[in-house]
């Protein structure tokens, strides 16, 4: 039950609550299969497409609402019929760390990438092992590797984000054969540049230039589109371009920025070509394909993060479609938001995309080791999922392009920088743990699921799963192994094997690795395809430790207050918000602006004693059980024996990996101090983001081929 024990009599209340959460459209149905499902084949060596979507809300695709209709997302519903919809699939609160987890096969306490300046100063005797900057630590194997070791043609497209303090951890060195995308968290969709209105939380050098705006706004009070604390690059740029490739072609290797190819337009435009291009050359005569290389590609779309700019095209297939008279209109003005707006138009358009890259796959025969005449599509496993909850948080919609009546076609001086996602009925945002920002919207479909399975939803029946399990599931569908013990480069580091006795030999004027960075852990990935495949309908988890402040176990979910670790903490921080507090915690369907109330200020929920929610029950987190009105000695003892958990697992170092990765001892991206001057002036006099430490390990583009090379994106 939800309610204190003398509230227990109001059957109509506790009815309406358990029918709601259990017949709105928009909440998943857990579909029951047969206790013993007659077994799959198991697909041979399929081929792998990964659709990681950015900052898409749990309510934006049409099989959970399409935002009461307004989304179209024709592409998906397709794949959703012949596939499986995936319920309770988790994540991290926002990007770098649940993109770690995912490239990693761990959960996010055991990669931990919560920490976010790669700009630190470099000190004599660092390396990338006893100084582990950004991300994923180098003596980690990602699933890039894994792939590639398992004899597949891996690439990557898109967004990075998992960390490139050292040249070790930068897409080459993760196994990917071939990569194009930007290695931060965002950049301008127009011109690829780290500018102000297309960093939402700036950190590192960005951080330091936008202090110096802020300063200069606060005795002008003019807004700074430029503020060169860095000087320009040798383009003439005045914020640093943040565009890799990694490939190799017959001229030679390039491995570092791509500058030939900035600034030609809408970036995810670039990259579906980029994608589509990787699968004609995949298949083409004398191709990977013809080596009997089953492909394992990953497209990673900056939509639909922030800044919301598309180009006009894509802009204008979602004017608003409603009378404005019309009273069920006016209760929705949120429709007239060019935010929302924006965000629409781009979850339309990332259906269209992910559809064109289906069709490629439907377009070539697979490899010699799938059956006689079937297509790669037939023998392909393809995922589509979000990187975390969708956006909701408010900001201030400045005057833009489209609003000033001009053509939306290329970069607008000041895009919208605030979430236009709906997460209906999740309660909470990207950025915090309702499960609003950590429970995400994702399916699975392709060739290889079983026609009985087509249309299922694994749910509340099939327990939860998380973003990292796909590194268990993709290794083992591969002839490999992805969960404990798989991971024997970190077991060399971590148990003293030959990599960590080689270490003082291999990089002879570094200091010795500390302790806290030998800690690798070992995956903790599950293999899904049992689930999907019906052979089996027993959950993968019960219990999901996703922070030191998170816990669900079985029906129920502890908050322990507000995350330290959050992307957002510096700014909560100064606002003298207090620990406890959770935001955007506000019970408010919609999106944006319209679902934090009031709209000027942050929600807040005071944690200081614990929040308790059974979210089988009460999926929108509505009834706090610890709540005075609830309370009772059952909530009370599954609180404390939960807490007692929490505590013990934050606290134990084979729960958590928490290394050094600065050469300084504090690891605070949000403070100044631990940001390194010289190399932002470094990294803005090269022109280009990357491992600041290596630049002369880069081989950029225009070093191997010239402007006008068939292989450069016009």
């Amino acid at each position: 039950g939800l309610h204190h024990r003398e509230h227990r009599g109001d059957d109509a209340r506790r009815t309406f609550m358990m029918n709601r959460a259990i017949t709105l459209a928009f909440v998943p149905l857990a579909f029951c299969f047969s206790s013993t499902p007659s077994p799959a084949p198991k697909p041979h060596k399929p081929h792998v497409l990964f659709a990681l979507v950015d900052d898409l809300g749990f309510a934006d695709t049409e099989d959970a609402g399409g935002d009461n209709g307004l989304i179209k997302t024709p592409n998906f519903e397709k794949l959703i019929e012949e596939g499986v919809k995936l319920d309770r699939m988790y994540s991290f609160s926002w990007c770098g760390p649940s993109r770690s987890s995912l490239l990693s096969g761990r959960t996010p306490p055991r990669v931990d990438d919560v920490y976010l300046n790669e700009n630190f100063e470099e000190k004599d005797g660092m390396d990338p092992y006893n100084t582990v900057g950004n991300g994923i630590p180098a003596a980690v194997t990602t699933i890039g590797t894994k792939m590639k070791e398992l004899d597949y043609h891996t690439a990557y497209v898109g967004k990075w984000g998992a960390g490139f303090t050292w040249m070790e951890q930068a897409p080459k060195a993760r196994g990917f054969n071939e990569f194009y995308g930007y290695l931060q968290d965002s950049v301008s969709f127009w011109d690829t540049t780290r500018d102000l209105d297309s960093v939402s939380t700036p950190s590192g050098c960005e951080l330091l230039e936008y202090n110096d705006c802020l300063d200069i706004y606060e005795k002008t009070n003019e807004k700074q589109g430029e503020c060169n604390m860095f000087g320009k690059t040798p383009n003439g740029n005045s914020f640093t371009q943040d565009l890799w490739r990694y490939r190799v072609l017959p001229e030679g290797e390039i491995n570092g920025p791509a500058d030939h190819e900035v600034s030609l337009g809408w970036i995810d435009y670039q990259f579906l070509d980029e994608t589509l291009r990787i699968i004609d050359d995949y298949a083409k005569e004398g191709g990977p394909k013809d080596e009997g290389k089953p492909l394992f590609l990953m497209h990673a779309f900056h939509s639909i993060h922030t800044p919301l700019d598309p180009p006009d095209e894509i802009f204008n297939e979602y004017k608003n479609p409603h009378d404005p008279e019309d009273p069920a209109f006016k209760s929705h003005q949120s429709y007239l938001n060019p935010a929302r707006q924006s965000y629409a138009a781009m979850v339309h358009w990332v259906d269209k995309a992910v559809g064109q890259m289906v069709e490629k796959f439907k377009s070539y025969p697979s490899i010699e080791l799938h059956p006689e005449g079937s297509t790669m599509w037939d023998n392909t496993i393809m995922v589509m999922t979000s990187d975390n909850g969708g956006p909701t948080y408010g900001g201030t919609l400045l005057p833009n392009n489209h609003q000033a009546g001009k053509p939306r076609t290329v970069k607008t001086p000041f895009p919208p920088l605030f979430g236009g996602a709906n997460n209906f009925p999740l309660r909470g945002s990207k950025t915090t743990e309702f499960e609003g920002g950590i429970r995400i919207n994702a399916f699975v479909s392709g060739g290889i699921i079983p026609e009985e399975m087509h249309g299922k939803r694994l749910g509340d029946d099939h327990g939860y799963m998380h973003i990292s399990d796909w590194y268990n599931t993709f290794a083992t569908l591969a002839g490999g192994d992805g969960g404990e013990g798989s991971d024997k480069l970190a077991i060399s580091w971590s148990e003293g094997g030959d990599k960590f006795n080689n270490h003082n030999t291999d990089y002879p004027d570094s200091f010795p690795i500390p302790e806290l960075n030998r800690n690798i852990l070992q995956p903790d990935s599950k293999n899904l395809w049992p689930l999907i495949s019906g052979e089996s309908s027993e959950p993968v988890r019960t219990e999901l430790y996703l922070s030191r402040t998170c816990l669900i176990v079985n029906d129920y979910k502890l908050l322990a207050g507000r995350d330290k670790d959050n992307i957002n903490a510096g700014a909560v921080d100064a606002a003298g918000i207090g620990d406890a507090m959770l935001l955007f915690s506000s019970y408010n369907p919609g999106y944006g602006v319209f679902a934090t109330a009031p709209t000027n200020q942050i929600s807040l929920e005071n944690c200081a004693d614990g929040c308790l929610f059974n979210i089988r029950e009460d999926p929108d987190e509505k009834y706090n059980l610890m709540d005075k009105k609830y309370v009772n000695e059952e909530y009370d003892k599954k609180y404390h024996e939960m807490k007692a958990t929490l505590d013990g697992y934050a606290e134990d170092p084979a729960m958590n990996y928490r290394p050094k990765r600065t050469g300084d001892e504090g690891d605070d991206a949000n403070n100044p101090k631990f940001i390194d001057v010289e190399g932002c002036y470094k990294t803005r006099g090269k022109g280009f983001v990357g491992p600041a430490f290596q630049m002369d390990e880069w081989t950029s583009q225009s070093e191997v081929v010239s402007a006008d090379h068939s292989s450069v994106r016009k």
